[in-house]
């Protein structure tokens, strides 16, 4: 991981001791977080300028500079025993694969720094009825103590809890502090479920969104499947076909190579990328919001 930009730390944290009133508190806090992030999303208050990005006008004010820098900062939240493992050349992996999508919009990605952390409070499952409001609060925890100021933190952690299940592979966290990233991964290979976690959820810390979903991304190049989809129930499917991905409806009309912010799950793991315009929205989204805070 660029050993010359690399600093490594290792500690044990205590769990806090939460009384019953300190519970409740904490309740109430979330509360008021929750209704205060809703009326923002509501008056369109979270980013200011976020609706602008959507303008081709307002996107080409701001050209692709490949002496754009970002830097990453890794974490690395295992249990308390240290029983469990992320795949450090994995993590690189995922690295490289993000240099890869997004080498248009960003010349240079580094990593800044790599923090392990031993401590099952951070983890899912940790309270008896966990749910996953109570466990994203616990990562914002870690996040305001330990998130790193002018980089992207990106926080691995090891769970099976959805074991069986369509699992959900990572997650863009709104943080009182900042946003961040979570991926969750495979506590026995140490590796993320799929190839395009950390690419995929990147996309949604520059505010991109499912072609896939009800309402679309609102870009022009890609396809809402929801939509193109509706005469089989808005049923879509992914399957290799010539060494791509490629998503399409399910009775395999309306076919197009598949997109990382796309439901696509082929495997083998084949390369899947950005439109134009959702590279071009995301330029937009870096350098004209709050994505250039803490100086990234």
């Amino acid at each position: 991981m660029e050993k010359s930009q690399e600093t490594s730390r290792s500690e044990q944290i205590s769990s806090p001791k939460l009384g019953r009133l300190g519970m409740v508190g904490r309740r109430i806090k979330d509360l008021v977080t929750v209704t205060a992030l809703s009326l923002m999303a509501v008056l369109g208050a979270c980013e200011p300028d976020k609706g602008t990005c959507y303008d081709p006008d307002h996107r080409s004010r701001y050209p692709f500079d490949v002496n754009t820098e970002v830097a990453l900062a890794i974490h690395i939240i295992l249990n308390d025993a240290g029983t469990d493992y992320i795949d450090e050349q994995a993590v690189r992996d995922d690295i490289d694969e993000i240099r890869r999508v997004y080498a248009d919009i960003i010349g240079r990605f580094y990593v800044t720094s790599v923090h392990r952390v031993k401590n099952s409070y951070f983890q899912p499952n940790y309270y008896e009825g966990d749910t996953g409001r109570d466990f994203e609060n616990r990562l914002r925890e870690y996040i305001d103590s330990y998130g790193v100021d002018g980089a992207i933190d990106i926080v691995y952690v090891p769970t099976s809890l959805e074991a069986g299940e369509p699992r959900v592979e990572g997650t863009r966290i709104y943080g009182a502090k900042e946003d961040f990233i979570a991926l969750y991964a495979d506590p026995i290979t140490g590796r993320t479920y799929l190839k395009k976690s950390a690419s995929h959820e990147l996309g949604h810390f520059f505010e991109l969104l499912h072609p896939y979903e009800p309402g679309g991304d609102k870009l022009n190049d890609t396809i809402n499947y929801f939509e193109a989809c509706e005469h089989v129930d808005h049923r879509m499917t992914t399957l290799p076909q010539d060494g791509v991905c490629i998503e399409a409806c399910s009775d395999g009309s309306n076919p197009a190579p598949a997109n990382i912010m796309g439901k696509s799950y082929c495997l083998p793991q084949l390369p899947q990328d950005l439109s134009p315009d959702q590279k071009s929205f995301a330029n937009c989204v870096l350098h004209s919001t709050k994505k250039r805070k803490r100086d990234m």
